[in-house]
């Protein structure tokens, strides 16, 4: 009898242990797929997502393409031009919105609780409408809606739009629904919001220095440069006298800055803080009538020791500086100077280091005379330049995989527009009439290299808001094309 029990024991105790392992084996699976999913998948930006309708406002897909052929010799051909803009409004926005719902959506861009509040028709003539509507934003601390023109409030997101949309015919008895425009209530001349959202709602501003750990930051009080680690409210200071720093002329004031200094803000490409490594790169410019050379300053111990490296003491006018240490021993600086904005001409050299910043030797200078917008170094051996678009040059972006002995420009493939911007008015456009400008890359988490394809200045497809997504995953070697989206462009 004994035994029989301890049989069913061991029995059940097997059946669990394999249960668990099933368990186990089953989540361990299901995150490998779905962070393969994740990574494969895309989402449209408003601007361009469009969806294929039939005669009663029901969205199909392929399938039901084709099935819609075969029998539409069978049937009367509905005419679209009947549809209410009401109908393709809410099945517009209904699908767009479908994007962010699903369960392998990554959480930072994922909505819950979605309602479409009202579709009001502003002009039946136009396609015009108003759309109103509220989701819950799962990731709170997520960036990615703040291009939405919305109000997010305890972690509600609330959007009107005023969307004009266009439908193609295919005379099937289906219908294309694209994009024509899309405003904010306030642009096309209506109210927004309830004002007391509006006005509880706070505006998020982000700035970006790849070379910065998140947390680390500088401080100028007193005429006395401050740093400090790992948001610690205990500040270092920094033995450079302020007046000699690389300041953005493009800003004017700074909540980090005080003193003499309180309406300047360090270039954020001229520094870098990190727990291994804080660089500032400061002079080759003349102060107070006294000349100063170029010079990085560096510590390899979080401030408690500081060594000063005079670059050049000929190069005078420095506007421009980018500092990032890949590792503890390697370290790229490249300058620009002489600059002339009104003839869009910028000399610019690169020093490299490869023993912990101790020594730097001069490379050369960057393959163009232009200025530069911004700089990426990845490893030891490769560096992105992106200079501002000049339509005069077949490419702003250049990369070098010899630390700066040579470089070649990247060349982005072009892609087919969608119908709703391939024409503008009696101009018919090209990819590379619309997406030109590349932005600086950016370097993600998992190495790979994002770059976006921005439509430049004086754009017009969807305001300008839009850019075309290219990754590579070789260091720049190769480039696949994502998508397009909407972005935020802050330089």
């Amino acid at each position: 009898m004994a035994a029989n029990k301890d049989l069913v024991k061991n029995i059940i105790w097997r059946v669990l242990v394999v249960m668990l392992v099933i368990g186990v084996a089953s989540i361990f699976i299901f995150e490998m797929y779905k962070t393969h999913v994740q990574k494969n998948m895309e989402f449209t930006s408003r601007y361009t997502f469009s969806i294929d309708i039939d005669k009663n406002g029901n969205v199909v897909t392929s399938e039901d393409e084709e099935e819609s052929e075969t029998s539409s010799d069978n049937e009367n051909t509905y005419n679209f031009t009947s549809m209410s803009t009401t109908t393709v409004a809410d099945t517009w926005i209904d699908s767009f919105l479908h994007q962010f719902t699903g369960i392998f959506v990554p959480r930072s861009k994922k909505l819950s609780n979605v309602k479409i509040n009202d579709t009001t028709i502003l002009d039946e003539s136009t396609r015009t409408c108003l759309i109103s509507f509220n989701a819950n934003v799962v990731s709170q601390s997520s960036e990615y809606f703040s291009t939405w023109d919305g109000v997010t409030l305890n972690g509600k997101l609330t959007c009107e739009w005023v969307v004009t949309f266009s439908l193609v015919d295919h005379y099937d008895n289906t219908a294309t629904v694209y994009v024509s425009a899309i405003q904010t209530p306030e642009d096309y001349g209506i109210s927004q919001y309830d004002e007391s959202i509006q006005n509880s709602a706070s505006t998020t501003t982000v700035t970006s220095n790849t070379s910065t750990d998140e947390l680390s930051s500088y401080n100028i009080s007193n005429s006395i440069l401050y740093v400090s680690y790992n948001g610690s409210s205990s500040y270092i200071v920094v033995p450079v006298d302020i007046e000699n720093l690389i300041y953005d002329s493009s800003s004017s004031t700074s909540s980090s800055t005080s003193s003499s200094s309180s309406d300047k803000v360090v270039l954020s490409t001229s520094y870098m803080i990190s727990q291994s490594m804080t660089a500032f790169v400061y002079g080759g410019k003349s102060v107070n009538g006294n000349y100063v050379p170029l010079s990085v300053i560096y510590s390899n111990d979080k401030g408690t020791n500081w060594t000063t490296y005079e670059l050049s003491s000929t190069l005078n006018s420095v506007d421009f500086a980018y500092v990032n240490f890949v590792d503890t021993t390697n370290g790229f600086i490249v300058v620009g100077y002489d600059s002339n904005y009104d003839t869009g001409v910028q000399s610019s050299i690169i020093y490299r280091t490869t023993d912990g910043g101790e020594t730097w030797t001069e490379m050369g200078n960057t393959p163009l005379q232009h200025p530069i917008k911004g700089v990426l170094t990845t490893d030891n051996n490769t560096i992105f330049i992106c200079y501002y678009y000049n339509e005069n040059y077949v490419s702003n972006l250049y990369v070098s995989h010899d630390g700066g002995t040579t470089f070649s420009n990247i060349i982005l493939e072009d892609q087919e527009l969608d119908s709703s911007a391939a024409s503008s008015g009696s101009t018919t456009l090209t990819w590379s009439d619309v997406y030109k400008d590349a932005l600086v890359p950016i370097l993600e988490d998992d190495s790979t290299i994002v770059v976006y394809l921005s439509q430049g200045d004086n754009a017009t497809y969807n305001d300008g808001k839009t850019a075309a997504k290219y990754t590579s995953s070789d260091n720049g070697v190769t480039w696949n094309y994502v998508g397009q989206l909407e972005i935020n462009v802050t330089e």
